[in-house]
């Protein structure tokens, strides 16, 4: 594995998440149903024979383009740590990041140096942002091997956003923020996994979300999980341990390249009391053990910019 260098590339993150689950404000629904089971493809993609760039794509045309495993001690040169400051109910700081023993550490704990009398701490590491970006796809396959944080009141996600989900046109093909996975139900009922689809800003007025919640029959604290999205041009495809756990095309599929986002959240107003979180801090930890991104030739023909969204 090449060797990766230390990127600090401060970034501007947009508020969100604040009701139990997800971030869904405005036009909110839920997806109890199973419709999605029959209407969608929901099928894993075949990566077998799978090489680096277009040139080696498998007979299927999925080719791999982006395979990062943390080996280093050092910030790989996809990603970078998210802005230093206050967001909501914790500060954000490159401290709350390292990488040791293969994984990517996002940590959660009590501090009280940030011009509080008692803080969170917490942060996460991104392939984009507003300022800049060092990867960023539409469409393809993304899957993520982690380990859940052993503690009450926190929010870990995997998650994928462009700079236009914050347009507001009825219309989620110019930008939706996509969560693979959101974390927060370690005091509740840990076999559960929520996925979420954000469009239209996050404007209470003009916001649209849809989510779901899962009871996958695993306990996910327990040990690594993967956690996996297909993104199509023409529906998104959740997976959880390499089964489907849910599908849609809400708001019209975005088709537009958007980045990775792997966050730890303090959400104690919902997942559990403040004080009781932070009891908890010694296993506020997020692991991430690899992240792999695939795209398919099919696919490339459908990918637009923003320029293309009046």
């Amino acid at each position: 594995m090449k060797k990766i260098k230390l990127i600090v590339t401060i970034v501007l993150s947009v508020c969100f998440l604040t009701l139990l689950f997800s971030a869904c404000t405005g036009e909110y629904k839920r997806d109890n149903g199973d419709e999605w089971k029959t209407k969608f493809d929901t099928s894993l993609p075949d990566l077998d024979n799978v090489g680096q760039g277009i040139e080696n794509a498998n007979e299927d045309g999925w080719y791999l383009t982006l395979d990062e495993e943390f080996n280093s001690e050092e910030m790989p040169d996809a990603f970078s740590y998210s802005n230093h400051g206050l967001r909501q109910t914790e500060y954000w700081c490159d401290q709350a990041v390292k990488f040791k023993n293969g994984n990517a550490v996002i940590s959660a704990y009590e501090d009280n140096n940030h011009n509080c009398e008692i803080c969170g701490v917490s942060d996460g590491i991104f392939t984009g942002g507003i300022d800049s970006v060092n990867f960023e796809q539409a469409f393809g396959y993304y899957e993520a091997r982690v380990k859940l944080p052993q503690s009450g009141g926190m929010w870990a996600a995997f998650w994928i956003q462009s700079n236009s989900t914050g347009n507001v046109n009825s219309n989620g093909e110019d930008g939706t923020e996509i969560d693979i996975f959101e974390s927060s139900f370690f005091n509740t009922n840990r076999n559960k996994m929520g996925h979420a689809l954000h469009y239209d800003g996050y404007d209470p007025k003009q916001h649209k979300c849809l989510d779901t919640i899962k009871d996958t029959g695993t306990d996910l604290y327990d040990g690594y999980h993967t956690f996996a999205l297909k993104w199509t041009p023409w529906e998104y495809v959740f997976y959880i341990d390499g089964k489907v756990s849910w599908a849609s095309d809400f708001g019209g599929v975005s088709k537009v390249p958007s980045y990775i986002r792997f966050t730890n959240e303090v959400r104690p107003n919902k997942t559990g009391p403040y004080g009781q979180r932070l009891k908890a801090f010694d296993s506020g930890e997020f692991l991430i053990d690899y992240v792999k991104v695939y795209q398919n030739k099919e696919y490339l023909s459908h990918v637009k910019s923003i320029d293309d969204f009046t």
